[in-house]
Formats: structure tokens, C-alpha cells, sequence
């Protein structure tokens, strides 16, 4: 490792390796359009999106797993009354195909107003809203209005000023 020394004067000389190796070299500047690239990103792509199935295929499946026990701790089936439910489509399916009652018709029917028929008025309203049409109920109403209103201001006022005064004893 060191040479032997010939002058004592001079220093120790170690050995130098001249030829220094160097890791392998850069890889050539990719081509944008090249075909091997392009094969493979979409070898890239096509490995992605089949881990994302696998991924979401074994969700659903625990999903599945962590459902059945959970019915089977409780006792319930989540689709018993599915028999019932079908049987009502059908029904409602051959019901609009006799009749030839369609979505259209249910739209038309809601649209219009609610109609009763009553024979006789029981608290009289038709007689107050005749009344108040023609005014003679309707004036008592709009008095009693305006007192009520300019009372209310009165009042309104008053608080205002035992607010402002307070105030002031405050200061």
C-alpha cells in the first residue's frame, strides 16, 4: 500500500488506482413517440386498473362476509319481503297494462287541484268568506288593526328611550 520510502525528506506516496470505474452509464434519452413506450404505459395502465378490480372485488366479498354474520348473529335476512315487493310491481304492471293508466296520467291527476264535496258547511266558513269579501266583516279588522299597530309603536318608543337613558347612567 505505500511505496518505500527513498528520501527520508519526502513524504510517504500512496497508491493511487489510476482507472476509476464508474457505474454503468445513463440509458439514452427516451423518444416521446416511441412504440416501446407506449406498449409499455399501457402495460402499466392494464396493471393498475386489474389491481383496482382485485381490490374492490375482495371489498365487496368481506363486505358480503361481515353482512352474513351480522345476520346470522341477529336472525334477520335482509331480503325477506322481497317476494312482496315483486309481487306489488307485477300487480301495478298488469293494472296500468288493463286500463292503460301510464306514468302521464299519475302527473296529470296530481297537477289538479284537491276537490271535496260537502253537502252541507259545518262551521260556516262559506258565509265568513263571503262576508269578508264583501267588506262588512273586514272593516272591524283593519280598525282593530290600526290601533293595535300605533300601540305598538307607542310602546315601542317608550323602550327606546328607558334604553337611551339607561345608557347614559351607565356612562
Amino acid at each position: 500500500m505505500v511505496k518505500v520510502q527513498q528520501d527520508l525528506i519526502e513524504l510517504p506516496q500512496f497508491k493511487t488506482n489510476k482507472k476509476i470505474s464508474r457505474g454503468p452509464s445513463n440509458p439514452p434519452v427516451p423518444i416521446l413517440h416511441s412504440l416501446i413506450r407506449k406498449a409499455r404505459k399501457a402495460v402499466d395502465i392494464r396493471t393498475k386498473v386489474e389491481k383496482q378490480i382485485a381490490k374492490k372485488q375482495k371489498e365487496e366479498q368481506l363486505h358480503e362476509l361481515a353482512l352474513h354474520a351480522r345476520t346470522d348473529r341477529t336472525g334477520i335476512c335482509p331480503a325477506d319481503n322481497f317476494d312482496d315487493t315483486e309481487a306489488l310491481i307485477n300487480a301495478s304492471k298488469c293494472f296500468e297494462q288493463e286500463y292503460d293508466f301510464k306514468e302521464a296520467d299519475r302527473a296529470e291527476l296530481r297537477e289538479r287541484p284537491v276537490q271535496f264535496q260537502c253537502d252541507e258547511d259545518p262551521f260556516g266558513l262559506s258565509n265568513f268568506l263571503k262576508d269578508v269579501r264583501h267588506g262588512s266583516a273586514g272593516s272591524s279588522a283593519l280598525s282593530a288593526n290600526r290601533s293595535s299597530s300605533s300601540s305598538f309603536k307607542r310602546s315601542n318608543a317608550d323602550d327606546q328611550q328607558e334604553r337611551t337613558s339607561e345608557k347614559r347612567r351607565k356612562k
